[in-house]
């Protein structure tokens, strides 16, 4: 961001592993100066928690361990002043 974007609001979205990167990004990686401009975070189909233990699906960890990483090494991931949004649905059922 440069100079003449001194009163910029940021609205980050993140799909999928974007969105829990992104969470993480904002509370852990990002400068001070660019997160004080962060005002929204939406999220379109990320998983922020990981399955449970012992489910079955936790044998397809699509994400190899890493919302696991970040859930336990980042889990302060929230600002205040920052509105989340995390937007998911239900698959849709498709004939082969």
């Amino acid at each position: 961001l440069g100079d003449d974007s001194m009163d910029a609001e940021l609205i980050l979205v993140g799909h999928s592993i974007g969105g829990w990167i992104a969470r993480a990004w904002l509370s852990e990686w990002s400068d001070s100066s660019i997160r004080s401009k962060v005002t929204t975070l939406i999220t379109l189909g990320s998983p922020h928690q990981s399955p449970p233990s012992k489910s079955m699906f936790v044998k397809f960890d699509q994400t190899r361990g890493l919302l696991n990483h970040i859930n336990l090494n980042y889990p302060g991931a929230h600002e205040s002043g920052v509105s989340y949004y995390s937007v998911i649905g239900n698959q849709v059922a498709g004939d082969l």
